[in-house]
């Protein structure tokens, strides 16, 4: 089984020593958080904050989640606008990558948040992918 983990919006480091042994900061609170640093705090995140997941076992997935983070929300509120434009028709998720011209590694999570929290549901319908194959229909909840 993987593991994963999800890396929230970090607050405004305080100007003291890092706990976390490997952190740069640990032995001078000049320096700024590691990466990894940064991700573990993230994980201890508040429930409400913007989730950005990533395997924990991978450093690459860890840097990209890092690498992610400051757009994270405008890429989100881009895939629900384009959703709520579709109103009822609405989108697999390729429709959906295609229309923003978005990776399917970045759309994919977003639209994963966006059901999480509710603001996009399975419309119960599918429609065909360009390989033929059967894909959910997404919409906005209203």
């Amino acid at each position: 089984m993987t593991q994963t983990g999800h890396v929230a919006a970090l607050t405004r480091p305080q100007d003291d020593f890092c706990p976390r042994e490997g952190c740069p900061r640990h032995l001078d609170p000049r320096k700024p958080h590691s990466a990894r640093c940064r991700l573990l705090a993230w994980s201890e995140r508040q429930p409400d904050q913007l989730s950005i997941p990533y395997q924990r076992h991978s450093d690459t997935s860890m840097a990209a989640a890092v690498g992610i983070e400051p757009n994270a929300m405008t890429l989100l509120r881009d895939v629900l606008l384009a959703l709520r434009s579709w109103r009822q028709e609405g989108a697999t998720d390729q429709e959906i990558q295609d229309a923003l011209s978005m990776d399917p590694s970045t759309e994919r999570p977003r639209r994963v948040d966006l059901v999480k929290r509710g603001l996009v549901k399975d419309s119960g319908r599918t429609r065909l992918t360009r390989s033929g194959r059967k894909a959910t229909v997404w919409v906005a909840c209203d």
